[in-house]
């Protein structure tokens, strides 16, 4: 009920939050005062509805401001007075007035104001901040050369209020344009005619010439209905006769026969549909915002121009519906006025608050509702909790009662208590507590009761009571006070929470720990105490562990067992026989075993009396190895916890048995394991961490020569290592002391006994021996195999030799060979020429015309064939041996045969020089051009490429020439080809300089070949590392 009150009082807050705010909305704010003196400079008169609207705009944004702030208004008339002579005595009287008054800003209204204000800012105004707004035809130029003037430009947007036009009346033919010859008339019109070009095709525009009013209603009244009006500023007709804008827009809807639309705000509402319409209000609050800005001290001068006015697409509902333009033609956003207004507009605050006032009695209604169904549901609840609580009472698992303070007596107690007990209810109630109690702690009992009088409560003290038949329960006793109104103590409301068996597991955890902690290596022993603790908290006649192995039944752990008994037995007939055989995941209880069929087949039942058998399998990777048991001469009833205990104890003794298997295995395998150390035709050490020898095979001490271990051991490690392997010896040895990585695996060179040297390859990892971390080295004699690597390294570097010096020779033959080619035959050749040359200025000089043209035939086609041979031996000659490798080096030959490749296959090459001279030796460039030539042959032959690029450049690591090509990439097992003997011999030629080629290729990008030549200084192979075992 009061939830539902809070919750009614809660809705009514909730409605009246938003009228409050509404309230604190319509309180007057703080005002600010405009203390500065501002001056709105009119270009025209008051009644111009143009003018008028803007300068309300500005009075009413500086009127937010400051309520009582009166503005210092100036109007030029310049509409009644367009030649401007009186400005010059408006001037002197602006300057009478105004000597010594000094303006903040000055708003100048359109463009005469704007120009009267320039002209005479530093002279009438003290060079006050002027901003400027209704300005047409606005330029950057026209501020040139000022400073402290800014404002915001009357940008109409005549192209929009056209298209809206064309949009409403797309039938439409022409575009009648009403105009004045003032200069904002004609100003406007070239705005108009600028935008022919944009609508021309799609409707024509026609000004209007000078004329009276009635000229241009009458033209208007004649037009067709095809054509709309369009007037843009229309104020002086043509006799001098001066119109406001309202007045015009209303005579020309009038004698309108097509819609009228404009581009002013002020014009809407007499008579025009609409367009895209300039505000004048809002034009001028616009300016009023940039005047505070400079009020509030920004500079005039910094504050951009603003180049867009604010337009909105408006219109007038009355006009629209007589040309029967629907709402939804319009542009979204459009403000429409004069639109017919609903009932619900016109009643609006009536009907809202009706609304409130039934939502408000609906809501309470409701609420009301609400509270009646709650509190029915309620009622029903409690009568359900009544009954629950009462159910829960008389059967809860914990024993109920409650005790009168004064005299001590039970007052009510639950059916658990009475059924755990013993007694009858009524034997119970108005009985003193302290008669159930055991008379050993009903001392206990009493000082827990005076504890409660002064304290109301008690917690969890262990106690015991007596059940009817004379048993006896440990509870933890929990009470707490009932009060009166006034805090006394009217009766105690307690628990008996039964933890006989918790206690009865506390103790057997605690023995079973102490189990725990006496346990020793032998598995056998520490089986014997777990079957010492199960019988002893079970409170057995005797206990036992019977392991099944080699058909015998053997009683590895026991507890008082009687005289006589046999520990070890044939397994059949025995009830243990049968738990290890059919025993399942729970222990196999047998009760009156005096008249079961194990009276007749188990040795033991008789003749010590046994009454009750329970016993529990024992399992060892699920494979069943013997059975834990516990004998009464009594019939016993274990309970759950004696169960759950006896799987615990058979779950131990499984990991002992385990414990032993394993450790049985262990030393099997350390055997064989030593076993195979011993018989290994390797060598192998067992060493610490320091070095020191644990173990050593026969087949170590043969490879030293040695006759014992002890031999091994005697003799120092220098002495037995070679002075280089004892130097990496000791070198690993402190790498191993810092904590740095040391390898695995390396080789030694020991001296044997006998004074020779052999070679070992040395395997060193960390094993378990005898329980603790040691180190495994092993040791193969490699020695035989380091000879033949040295003979098979010898060979290749002879026949390495060989081939660099049949290179060699071949290079020198060639050099040879093409020197006698250049300069022998050459030499022939050139003389041949020479002679036939003289034997051609012979033939001249024949007369006989017949014979010296024959002559001189045959002589013209010997030079040719002279010429082609001598450019036959020069190639013949450059292909043996270029001579530019040797006149000007390696960079000079590459580049030349890449040219001559270029001319001789039309694939586009590309050479990238180092950056610097390099010098190699001859044989070097030699081997490096052969290898290039080689490569150049392979891409002309096999890749197919249009492109190759070529780099050579040099580095402390190596001399570099890499060979690229754009073709269809050569495969990798083409790379490995023995067949491929090209390659072959550029890998050879780099050999002989301790270089390396690398050729990949990727299909469909090309091939790269890259050779890699050290420099001479670095040729020489490292020799392996060696050292000895550690």
């Amino acid at each position: 009920m009061k939830r539902s009150v809070l919750l009614c009082i809660s809705f009514i807050v909730v409605l009246a939050v938003p009228h409050l705010q509404a309230v604190e909305a319509v309180k007057p704010s703080g005002q600010v005062t405009i203390l500065q003196e501002i001056l709105i400079l009119n270009s025209y008169h008051p009644g111009y509805a143009w003018s008028d609207d803007v300068q309300a705009g500005i009075i009413d944004l500086f009127r937010e401001k400051d309520k009582i702030w009166i503005p210092v208004i100036e109007y030029l008339d310049l509409k009644r007075l367009p030649d401007g002579r009186h400005l010059a005595e408006l001037k002197k009287l602006f300057r009478q007035k105004y000597q010594n008054k000094k303006f903040s800003v000055v708003i100048a209204m359109d463009n005469p104001a704007l120009e009267f204000a320039i002209d005479n800012q530093a002279e009438l105004f003290g060079n006050a901040p002027i901003v400027f707004c209704g300005i047409n035809n606005y330029t950057p130029s026209l501020l040139k050369g000022r400073s402290n003037v800014t404002g915001i430009v009357e940008a109409i947007d005549i192209a929009g209020t056209i298209e809206v036009m064309l949009r409403l009346h797309p039938a439409t033919q022409e575009i009648f344009v009403p105009h004045d010859y003032t200069l904002t008339g004609l100003a406007v019109r070239k705005e108009i005619e600028a935008l022919i070009p944009r609508f021309g095709a799609k409707v024509r525009f026609r000004f209007t010439d000078p004329m009276t009013m009635d000229e241009l209603l009458k033209d208007l009244e004649r037009l067709p209905g095809d054509s709309l009006v369009l007037p843009i500023s229309f104020i002086t007709d043509k006799s001098g006769r001066t119109f406001g804008v309202t007045e015009t827009t209303r005579l020309f809807s009038e004698h309108s026969p097509v819609p009228v639309y404009s581009t002013f705000e002020q014009r809407l509402g007499f008579g025009i549909v609409g367009g895209k319409l300039l505000s004048p209000r809002i034009h001028g609050a616009d300016a009023a915002r940039i005047a505070l800005r400079v009020l509030a001290g920004e500079k005039a001068s910094v504050i951009p121009v603003v180049l867009e006015s604010d337009l909105q697409f408006m219109f007038d509902y009355t006009v629209m519906k007589r040309f029967g333009i629907p709402l939804s033609a319009l542009p979204e956003g459009s403000t429409v006025i004069n639109k017919p207004i609903s009932f619900y507009a016109a009643h609006r605050g009536v009907i809202q608050a009706a609304l409130g006032i039934i939502g408000i009695l609906v809501i309470v209604i409701s609420l009301l509702t609400v509270i009646i169904i709650q509190r029915r549901r309620s009622a029903i609840a409690l009568r359900a909790s009544e009954a629950k609580y009462y159910d829960l009472y008389e059967n809860a698992p914990d024993m109920y009662f409650s005790v009168d303070v004064k005299t001590a007596n039970i007052t009510e107690c639950n059916n658990t208590l009475v059924n755990t007990i013993g007694y009858a209810k009524e034997d119970i109630v108005g009985r003193s507590i302290f008669e159930i109690y055991h008379p050993d702690c009903r001392e206990d009992a009493k000082r827990a009761f005076q504890q409660f009088v002064a304290t109301g409560e008690i917690r969890n003290a262990e106690l015991t009571i007596m059940r009817k038949d004379g048993s006896i329960i440990v509870v933890s006793l929990n009470a707490s006070a009932v009060r009166d109104n006034k805090g006394n103590i009217i009766h105690r409301g307690s628990v008996w929470r039964d933890i006989t068996e918790c206690k009865r597991a506390e103790i057997r955890l605690a023995r079973l720990n102490d189990c725990f902690l006496q346990f020793g290596v032998s598995s056998d022993d520490n089986i014997n105490r777990l079957v010492a603790a199960c019988g002893e908290l079970m409170n057995a006649t005797c206990a036992l562990y019977n392991r099944l192995g080699k058909n015998l039944l053997c009683s590895v752990g026991q507890w008082r067992t009687p005289a006589g008994f046999k520990p070890e037995d044939k397994p059949d007939g025995h009830i243990c026989y049968d738990v290890i055989q059919h025993g399942g995941e729970h222990p196999l209880l047998v009760r009156n075993l005096q008249e079961s069929p194990y009276a007749g087949t188990d040795p033991n039942v008789l003749p010590y009396g046994l009454q009750t058998y329970l016993g529990m399998v024992v399992k060892w990777k699920q494979a069943a190895i013997g059975s834990l048991c516990v004998v009464y001469q009594a019939d016993i009833t274990p309970s759950n916890d004696d169960l759950q205990f006896m799987t615990i104890i058979a779950s131990a003794i499984a990991v002992e048995e385990d414990r032993l298997r394993v450790e049985e295995a262990l030393r099997e395998s350390e055997e064989n394991f030593r076993r195979s150390l011993d018989d290994s035709p390797l060598g192998v050490r067992i060493v610490t961490a320091e070095g020191e020898t644990i173990y050593a095979n026969q087949a170590i001490l043969d490879m030293y020569g040695y006759d014992s271990i002890d031999e091994l051991k005697t003799t120092p490690l220098k002495k037995r290592y070679t002075p280089e392997s004892y130097a990496e010896f000791q070198k690993r040895m402190e790498k191993r002391k810092q904590g740095d990585y040391v390898p695995s695996e390396y080789e030694v060179s020991i001296v044997r006994k006998d004074g020779e040297v052999r070679h070992l390859q040395v395997f060193r990892k960390e094993i378990l021996w005898n329980g603790e971390e040691q180190f495994q080295v092993i040791y193969q004699d490699i020695t035989d195999r380091k000879q033949a690597e040295e003979e098979l390294r010898a060979s290749r570097e002879q026949m390495r030799a060989l081939a660099g010096r049949l290179q060699a020779v071949r290079e020198e033959e060639r050099t040879q060979i093409a020197r006698e080619i250049h300069d022998e035959l050459g030499g022939a050749l050139t003389g041949l020429k020479i002679d036939f040359s003289l034997l051609t200025r012979a033939a001249l000089k024949i007369e006989d015309e017949a014979v010296r043209t024959s002559l001189l035939a045959g002589t013209d086609s010997i030079n040719k064939s002279i010429d082609t041979i001598i450019q036959t031996v020069r190639r013949i000659a450059m292909e043996l041996r270029p001579g530019v490798l040797d006149d000007l080096g390696l960079v000079a030959a590459l580049e030349w045969q890449l040219k001559d490749f270029e001319k001789r296959t039309g694939i586009r090459c590309e050479f990238f020089p180092p950056l610097e001279d390099i010098s190699l030796d001859a044989d070097l460039s030699t081997s490096l051009f052969r290898i290039f030539q080689e490569a150049l042959t392979n891409v002309a032959r096999h890749s197919g490429a249009t492109e190759v690029r070529v780099r050579l450049h040099m580095d402390a690591d190596s001399s570099t020439l890499e060979l690229e090509d754009n073709g269809k990439g050569i495969q990798k097992k083409k790379t490995l080809s023995s067949k491929s003997l090209g390659l072959l011999g550029m890998r050879e030629r780099a050999q002989m300089f301790g270089g390396r080629i690398t050729v990949t290729g990727t299909p469909g990008i090309g091939t790269k070949v890259t050779v890699e030549i050290p420099p001479v200084e670095k040729r020489k192979s490292d020799r392996d590392q060696k050292g000895g075992a550690g």
